[in-house]
């Protein structure tokens, strides 16, 4: 490589083989060419000079890796970051108390977590609580008096105008005796959400779906709870999950209840929040857990916002009920992932014909079957529905109990809803579902063209030897 001017390097090694190593060089190019040249050294080998074409293609494809990986990252959950960024804060002499700088504190907290893009939080159960957490601690130091006081003072005044009174100044007047502060007192609009079986959603708006939803999903969160469930694939290669894992925040209220946690898993339903208590506020009425039925049925009252959480077990996997007042449901537009407020994401709905096709083991006899057990249960409407689907996509009876359930509970929780049911046949009896399964698989088969054959050649050969016998005789 003399007229590259290149110096060869030496390699010694102890051994008898020698490891090759890449060079990448570059060689005097022409104007306006650029080349790269790869030498491979070892013993015996020459090296290869690459084409302007191939250096391009790697650095393209390199440029493409780290693009992917920057991507990755920006797509994290950024809550750390601002949850480090408020603690900094905190740490310089605030004191959590109604102040200025608190308040200011708490803004800033804001809107660092306002700025993340909901998606990349999905299934982080701590961002949803601290985005409406946040808000909480405003109002309890009542920060809006305090900021707009500040900003007030520190705006110099227009000739002649007289500044503002300050707000939070006037003495309400004494309640009555008679008024419980944890009792609900707004408007008596109810909504009912639930989750079970495959699953199957029914939002607070009515909307009913098939879902996937692998892994952790919201159900629902706001400034007074939030909830959680993780579900599991049911059968390898299946899109049907069923939830095995549900968390329940209480996020308190500065009168009628402590700040609480419940968890209920599959094998283990609780009658009591995590630290062991049952109840909390005045007289333990602000927040009760009641064991209805030990590890089967559960039941999370919060009287100060009319709300009531019903949980059951049922076989190995977890039903999940709630009703609130519809005041109380935060809505927060085409970025929410509350799934009882949005419903499913449409990637995540499952379509009952496309899915029976893509099934193998189902026949016109297995959904029969399914359509008849499901009826004992005087399931109706989209729970007919739904238990059919379950047994088909799993054989496990114990789904018929959970649509029977998520139907009484449904009645019970809301009941001018279940008015708009109808005792209708399902929709897998629609002539659509029935040309997408096989025919039965298990019926006895026909006789065939070859048995009726040899039946026809013995009664020839038993006339013959009857024939026989009679000549000779």
């Amino acid at each position: 490589m003399g007229n590259h001017g290149v110096n060869r390097a030496s390699i010694s090694s102890s051994s008898s083989s020698t490891a090759a190593a890449a060079v990448v060089v570059a060689r005097p190019s022409e104007p306006g060419e650029a080349a790269a040249t790869w030498m491979v050294m070892g013993r015996g080998q020459r090296f290869h000079r690459a084409s302007p074409a191939q250096a391009t293609a790697v650095i393209l494809y390199v440029l493409l890796i780290v693009a992917m990986l920057i991507s990755t990252v920006s797509s994290e959950c950024k809550l750390k970051k601002c949850s480090q960024r408020y603690s900094q804060k905190l740490s310089e002499n605030v004191r959590r108390n109604p102040n200025r700088r608190y308040c200011q504190a708490l803004v800033d907290y804001k809107k660092c977590v306002m700025d993340i893009p909901p998606r990349s939080c999905r299934g982080e159960l701590n961002y949803h609580s601290t985005l409406s957490i946040i808000p909480d601690l405003m109002e309890q130091n009542n920060c809006e008096a305090i900021l707009a006081e500040a900003e007030a003072t520190t705006t110099p005044l227009p000739s002649g105008a007289t500044p503002p009174a300050r707000r939070g100044t006037a003495v309400p007047p004494p309640a009555p005796e008679f008024y419980d502060t944890c009792d609900y007192h707004g408007e008596r609009s109810y909504k009912s959400c639930s989750l079970f079986g495959d699953p199957h959603l029914r939002t607070f708006d009515g909307y009913f779906q098939t879902c996937r939803v692998a892994g952790a999903w919201p159900v629902f969160y706001n400034k007074y709870v939030a909830a959680q469930v993780t579900n599991v694939q049911l059968l390898h290669g299946s899109g049907a999950t069923a939830t095995t894992k549900l968390s329940v925040i209480i996020k308190g209220h500065h009168e009628c209840a402590d700040r609480k946690l419940y968890l209920a898993q599959t094998g283990n339903l609780p009658g009591a929040f995590v630290d062991g208590t049952k109840s909390s506020g005045p007289g333990g009425r602000g927040v009760v857990v009641y064991e209805i039925v030990p590890d089967k049925h559960v039941e999370i009252h919060i009287r100060y916002i009319g709300t009531v959480i019903i949980i059951r077990q049922i076989g190995e996997y977890l039903l999940f009920s709630v009703r609130m007042p519809e005041e109380i449901i935060k809505r927060q537009g085409p970025e929410d992932l509350q799934l009882c407020v949005r419903g499913c994401p449409g990637r995540e709905k499952i379509d009952y014909v496309e899915f029976l096709k893509q099934t193998k083991d189902v026949d016109k006899e297995k959904l029969q079957s399914a359509i008849a057990k499901c009826r004992k249960t005087n399931v109706i409407d989209v729970y007919l529905d739904s238990c059919v689907f379950d047994l088909l996509t799993t054989s496990d009876d114990n789904f018929t109990n959970a649509a029977e359930n998520a139907l009484r509970d449904i009645s019970r929780l809301q009941p001018n809803a279940s008015l708009s049911l109808h005792n209708r046949t399902s929709v897998f009896e629609d002539n659509k579902i029935l040309a997408a399964l096989p025919p039965r698989r298990n019926s006895a088969p026909p006789r065939t063209r070859s048995s009726i054959t040899a039946y026809t050649h013995f009664a020839i050969v038993l006339l013959a030897l009857w024939a026989s016998h009679r000549l000779t005789t």
